[in-house]
């Protein structure tokens, strides 16, 4: 007879679980304990995930140092090429525009990222480029 109680009783606890829900704040012990033991049994993932999650902003942050460190070694070979007079088209000027518009975004993001190389070879891809523009002097 005992056991037949504690069955009724089980059967009683899970009908009224089953039925009970508070309209203002929606409660819903079927939802909270199915996200209990949904947690319980990925909680391993969930971690994987969240160390991934860690890992992709950082490769992140490398790639966006990478793009800039190439694109300042295109600025300052540009201005080289500059310095021995060669010429270039309006294109390759404004393809190097488009690097310095990039880098020195990348500057303005991140402050501690070494950029004193590169003021003085902007300035001069930037003046070579009007003297271009007004002389139409491009190759």
């Amino acid at each position: 007879m005992q056991s037949i109680l504690s069955i009724e009783g089980a059967a009683v606890i899970v009908a009224l679980l089953s039925l009970i829900q508070i309209s203002p704040l929606n409660i819903n012990p079927w939802s909270w304990l199915g996200r209990a033991v949904g947690r319980e049994i990925n909680g391993e993932v969930i971690e994987k995930v969240g160390c991934l999650e860690k890992e992709v902003k950082c490769l992140h942050g490398e790639v966006e140092e990478d793009r800039a460190v190439t694109a300042r070694v295109r600025i300052l070979r540009f201005n080289d090429e500059l310095l021995r007079n060669q010429k270039h088209s309006k294109d390759m000027f404004d393809s190097c525009l488009a690097d310095i518009d990039m880098y020195e975004k990348y500057c303005e993001k991140h402050p501690a990222f070494r950029n004193n190389m590169t003021v003085m070879a902007v300035g001069n891809i930037k003046r070579c480029y009007q003297n271009c523009l007004e002389q139409h002097d491009f190759l």
